[in-house]
């Protein structure tokens, strides 16, 4: 009776230079992408813009003065599906804005 074939022991073929070049090429370059990816995720992060400064330009658009965004605060008590409201402190104001998509914010100067 024949003995059957052991497939682990068989002889593999030989790579070629060019497939062993290619093979080095890859192993180290794809370490050295992902290097690339989480240092320009950590600069995006850093770019990312706070909610104060955010209010502050919507209202800047619409004519208001908001030097120097110190502060802003959601209030979930008078938010709405849809419309955010922010309690917004400036460097000398004082706002109440209320954000709708698609539409001006709701503006309201505190005293």
């Amino acid at each position: 009776m024949r003995k059957p074939k052991d497939y682990m022991t068989m002889p593999q073929p030989k790579k070629s230079t060019a497939s062993a070049a290619a093979t080095l090429i890859l192993t180290t370059s794809i370490p050295l992408i992902f290097v690339g990816f989480s240092s320009s995720a950590a600069t995006a992060a850093d770019e990312i813009e706070k909610p104060g400064e955010i209010v502050a330009a919507q209202i800047r658009t619409q004519g208001y003065t908001c030097e120097d965004p110190v502060e802003a605060k959601a209030d979930p008590e008078l938010s709405k599906p849809d419309e955010n409201v922010w309690l917004l402190r400036c460097k000398s104001e004082r706002y109440r804005v209320r954000l709708i998509p698609d539409l001006d914010a709701k503006v309201e100067r505190l005293d």
